[in-house]
């Protein structure tokens, strides 16, 4: 499955004081992805490609920079960033300065171009590079095919849509899983972790 032309790295979950901060759900462990001056271009749920996740399809009118895409995306820089709750950061960004315009944001997603990722180790992956692949157990039979790989509060989990259909969760563990070959299109699965869902 080729990469994706877009990445999302984080959310906007709601306003937060009255000088234009937003609340931002991250979905990216590079420390520099969230800094003062980065770039991330931002496209309201419901509005683009489709993406794993459902949004409420909600429309927003973006105040500040203008400039964007013709899948509706803006472009935002960011201003000012500090520790939020949890996983969540406060971000400020250029041009959004007070809470009706930070509120304008609720629920746009916040992508970057996959040409902007950084290029990765022998033997690394990212995430997204697992959908698609070819789940086949250690004798080489074909037990179904990648859907996605999500975390759990407990550990990452890859998502099977299975040969005789339905699907299965296996914990992204080296037991479970001891081989991911991305160029070769396909992962090693034990069986004896499938657990089927559907």
């Amino acid at each position: 499955m080729p990469r994706p032309d877009w990445i999302e790295v984080g959310r906007v979950r709601r306003p937060h004081g009255l000088q234009g901060e937003v609340l931002i759900s991250v979905d990216s462990d590079n420390p520099d992805r969230f800094r003062p001056g980065a770039v991330l271009y931002a496209r309201a749920r419901g509005v683009g490609p489709p993406r794993g996740r459902q949004g409420s399809g909600r429309q927003a009118v973006l105040a500040g920079p203008e400039a964007g895409d013709d899948e509706g995306r803006r472009v935002l820089e960011i201003s000012s960033v500090r520790q939020g709750n949890q996983d969540c950061l406060l971000v400020a960004f250029a041009g959004v300065h007070e809470r009706n315009a930070a509120d304008a944001l609720r629920g746009w997603v916040l992508e970057i171009p996959s040409a902007e990722l950084p290029e990765l180790e022998e033997g690394e992956f990212y995430p997204f590079d697992l959908a698609g692949l070819e789940a086949r157990n250690p004798d080489g039979r074909v037990l179904g095919t990648v859907i996605e790989l999500f975390d759990t509060p407990a550990q990452s989990v890859l998502s099977i849509r299975l040969e005789g259909g339905g699907e299965a969760l296996v914990p992204f563990l080296m037991e479970a899983v001891p081989t991911v070959d991305v160029a070769g299109g396909f992962v090693v699965v034990e069986e004896s972790f499938l657990a089927e869902t559907s």
